[in-house]
């Protein structure tokens, strides 16, 4: 396995966002809430609470004198009125710093919390793009529970607005944490089918960003060790839940994958998730699921030196040295080994909801290296994924 990771290794890095990785590490947290003031903001997912880190994270602040002014859960996709909700709250205390324990959903809601509750204005202002970012937050220490979304080192934020049926980013430096916190012993209560699809996540991200446009020397060496470790070790991590090396790598892989977002981008699939996500609800790695085997079946045809190493690396992640397949045939490969299999179909989509989501898809998909500014590609994608 390439760049083998001590799984007992612990370190820092002081740049900001400031990164502290590591087995048990979520001890620091008082520590680092003292450099930054007294009074603070929990945010967190249902999961978080139920199995005790919530308490926990609660008695590491109140042993160091930290005054938690209130906590409160985020649900699965965080949408513009629950941010607005807590901004407003956040009005009637002087908090010095927000604290979001869990998944991406609680990461990007805590993002946009420390952004808007210090910028002004409301959520929908930021989504539609009505509004210019400034650079200042809220400090966010970032405690990802969930090896997946990267959004620990991210600068942005995913937001729904329900009655518009839209779902986007917020993107501006800005959104990037003041601190993450990355203990992978924290993801060792995920279940199974949640480790399943996060790291799945952690796959697009590293794919999707190697092969965008503007993907750097940087961003492709990082994409490169990802794919080849989450194909090799996302199988044994759902094999035995319990054994912490996996999750080492998982976490690590994923923090990486939040640098590559910051400084690279994703491509099509991610675009035309959004508008899965927001007409059916379905989490945010399982439409990615849903629209992959199209997507890759187009652009394996692109020949180019990304394609090729892509290839290599997924091939040696697999075991699979000795054959010579296509990048369709090594994601179908992938999904059978894990066991994740869907199609649109699955979620209620018909031939009609996909060329209602074609004239949904927003944002930049120039970085797609398949891009031809043809709207036809993006129905046909989504026809092929039914």
């Amino acid at each position: 396995m390439i760049g083998t990771i001590d799984f007992n290794s612990v370190w820092t890095s002081p740049n900001l966002p400031k990164i502290v990785f590591g087995k048990g590490e979520i001890k620091q947290l008082p520590k680092i809430c003292k450099e930054l003031g007294n009074n603070c903001v929990i945010l967190y997912s249902a999961s978080i609470k139920r199995t005790g880190l919530l308490e926990k994270c609660q008695s590491l602040c109140n042993k160091d004198g930290i005054t938690i002014a209130f906590t409160k859960a985020i649900i699965p996709e965080p949408d513009i009125h629950q941010v607005n909700h807590i901004v407003g709250e956040m009005r009637n205390h002087n908090i010095d710093f927000i604290i979001a324990i869990g998944g991406g959903s609680v990461l990007d809601a805590g993002k946009a919390v420390a952004v808007i509750s210090l910028q002004g204005g409301f959520a929908e202002d930021y989504l539609l793009g009505g509004r210019i970012i400034g650079k200042a937050s809220i400090p966010l220490i970032a405690v990802p529970s969930v090896a997946g979304s990267g959004s620990e080192l991210s600068r942005g934020a995913i937001l729904t607005y329900p009655e518009k049926k839209k779902k986007a980013g917020i993107r501006s430096g800005a959104f990037m944490p003041h601190t993450a916190i990355v203990d992978p012993e924290l993801t060792l209560t995920l279940p199974l089918e949640q480790v399943k699809i996060s790291g799945f996540d952690i796959l697009t991200h590293a794919i999707e960003t190697l092969l965008s446009k503007k993907s750097t020397l940087m961003t492709e060496v990082y994409s490169l060790y990802v794919i080849e470790n989450v194909c090799k070790v996302l199988p044994k991590a759902l094999l035995n839940l319990g054994e912490i090396v996996p999750r080492i790598y998982l976490s690590f892989c994923s923090m990486l994958m939040g640098y590559n977002l910051a400084n690279s981008s994703t491509c099509l699939p991610h675009r035309l998730q959004y508008p899965v996500g927001a007409i059916t609800g379905v989490a945010h790695a399982v439409g990615l699921a849903a629209l992959y085997p199209a997507w890759a079946s187009i652009i394996d045809q692109k020949i180019g030196k990304e394609i090729i190493d892509l290839k290599s690396a997924m091939q040696r992640g697999l075991s699979l040295n000795q054959m010579d397949l296509g990048f369709p045939e090594l994601i179908n490969y992938f999904f059978e080994i894990i066991n994740l299999k869907i199609n649109l179909s699955d979620m209620k989509i018909t031939e009609k909801i996909c060329h209602d989501m074609s004239e949904m898809v927003e944002g930049f998909v120039g970085n797609d290296p398949i891009w031809n500014n043809d709207q036809n590609l993006i129905t046909k994608i989504y026809l092929n994924s039914l």
